[in-house]
């Protein structure tokens, strides 16, 4: 009963001219609905619909504007011949005391006070930055020496093995070197530790811990040692003047002084190899007396 009613009604709309199928109004537990008799919602022609909008889409796309190309411009294009001159191409070689400049700084000389010396921390930063300068960094020093470009490359060395050790300098370069920078940094801190030292074993009337370390002093005396009552009374460690700090100072720098410079005298041997079996110790007496007399600085 209710389908034919459901007939009846499709059948009186249908009689209706221009109402399409999607105008009539039907329950939404419609059978005809249900049953995909028909459709919900009318169906559109997407071929025409995805046509019609790419059309307008380019037609309302804006065009990328493209630079214009000016005349005067020439596009150069690589060839083998531009690429052989740019590899071959003669450049500036560099020069020898250019690098030698640009490779070790120095400290500045302090100036030689007692309160340059009783300044520990000062001594030692001062002696610390020399020594990483110059001393820490020989191979470095030495290796931007070493200017092979300057002798330009030679065919016969393909003929001959290499040793594989490390190549032996210029003697000049290394001359050079030690007279200009190796010698005088070791001579700054010999004067220094030299100074130091005489200031360490001179008297020191203007101690300020003097009248502290004499009233210790007094204390201590007037201790009363035990050893079955305190068996640490008997201890007693008086405070060290500013001297006995300096000279404690200077004696362990100027051990470790000689192991540095041993050892900073060997690596120069080994690339040098111009210092005619003299120590480190010799070869500075002489260099200090040829600057002395005016000499030659050639070691």
């Amino acid at each position: 009963m209710c389908i034919f009613r459901h007939v009846i009604l499709y059948a009186s709309y249908r009689s209706i001219p221009n109402l399409e199928a999607g105008q009539i109004p039907y329950p939404r537990n419609s059978s005809f609905r249900h049953r995909g008799l028909l459709s919900a919602k009318p169906r559109l022609d997407t071929s025409k619909v995805k046509g019609t909008t790419a059309l307008q889409h380019r037609r309302t796309r804006p065009s990328r504007p493209q630079p214009p190309i000016p005349r005067t411009q020439k596009i150069t294009i690589p060839t083998p011949f531009t690429v052989a001159n740019l590899i071959w191409s003669e450049l500036p070689l560099p020069s020898a005391p250019k690098a030698q400049e640009e490779m070790v700084s120095q400290p500045p000389h302090p100036a030689l006070t007692p309160q340059f010396c009783f300044s520990t921390a000062a001594l030692r930063e001062f002696i610390r930055i020399s020594r990483s300068s110059i001393d820490d960094s020989i191979t470095q020093n030495l290796n931007a020496l070493a200017t092979p470009a300057a002798r330009g490359f030679d065919i016969t060395s393909t003929s001959h093995r290499a040793p594989s050790g490390a190549r032996t300098l210029d003697p000049s370069s290394c001359t050079t070197f030690k007279s200009q920078i190796l010698f005088p940094g070791w001579k700054a801190r010999s004067d220094v530790l030299q100074y130091c030292g005489s200031v360490a074993v001179a008297p020191d009337p203007d101690d300020p811990g003097l009248v502290a370390r004499q009233l210790e002093e007094e204390r201590g005396k007037a201790r009363v040692i035990n050893d079955r009552l305190d068996p640490y009374s008997s201890r007693f460690f008086p405070k060290e003047s500013r001297t006995e700090e300096l000279a404690r100072v200077v004696r362990m720098e100027s051990g470790v002084e000689r192991i540095v410079r041993a050892r900073t005298w060997e690596v120069v041997e080994e690339r040098c190899g111009d210092s005619k079996g003299l120590g480190w110790e010799e070869a500075l007496r002489e260099w200090e007396s040829g600057k002395k007399g005016g000499g030659s600085d050639a070691v």
